[in-house]
């Protein structure tokens, strides 16, 4: 009797540990979790103000948007079209920044404060003009406009999230193109265009008067 109680117990636990074992191995699931999915950017607002009396421009912010992001319905400016033509003085001075959202959350994702928080990975370009010099500088394609980088990565690179633009003597009711490019550049990032891809990319046009 005693020998096949001992018997017994040792059969159940021998049951157990199996049993155990066979949990360990069980396999992963098919389906696991999405990890960090790539940012939704629906809106890019301009603010642009003068920098002698702080006051923003006629128009600013300065508004497109595209409700479902890359892809899908085509986006557009706001209120209407004629919102992508920026005005601006002749021989005059404005500070500028660049915001950019997605509001597809709610409330809206501010995409703009992780471009600078992670500012080493990413750079605005305008006409895709690789700047020079220090603090970095661009000129608006066959115009007098003048982009002025106002904000520096780690490595003392510009990021373009907020920039001076001057006009310098041109001829006025002339329109310039003004491209503007997010590019993206991981363990890239060298000042110039080229590397990495581009999140985001609006069309504006630039106007300059007396």
């Amino acid at each position: 009797m005693k020998t096949t109680l001992i018997t017994l117990v040792a059969a159940i636990v021998l049951i157990f540990a199996a049993c155990k074992k066979d949990k360990k191995e069980d396999p992963a699931p098919n389906n696991p979790a999405p990890t960090n999915q790539g940012e939704v950017i629906t809106t890019m607002k301009i603010y642009i103000k003068d920098s002698v009396s702080g006051l923003q421009i006629t128009g600013s912010p300065f508004i497109f948007k595209d409700a479902d992001g890359d892809g899908g319905s085509a986006g557009g400016f706001l209120p209407n079209a004629a919102d992508s033509l920026i005005t601006l003085n002749d021989t005059t001075t404005y500070l500028a920044e660049i915001i950019l959202l997605d509001e597809t959350k709610t409330p809206a994702d501010s995409i703009s404060n992780e471009v600078v928080t992670e500012g080493q990975e990413h750079m605005f370009f305008f006409e895709q003009t690789n700047p020079i010099g220090t603090p970095y500088s661009a000129m608006l394609t066959s115009s007098g406009v003048k982009i002025t980088y106002l904000d520096l990565d780690a490595n003392s690179r510009g990021i373009g999230q907020q920039f001076k633009i001057r006009t310098y003597g041109n001829t006025t009711g002339s329109q310039y193109p003004f491209r503007v490019t997010l590019r993206h550049q991981p363990n890239a990032k060298d000042g110039t265009f080229a590397p990495g891809e581009t999140d985001v990319e609006i069309r504006f046009k630039v106007k300059v008067d007396l």
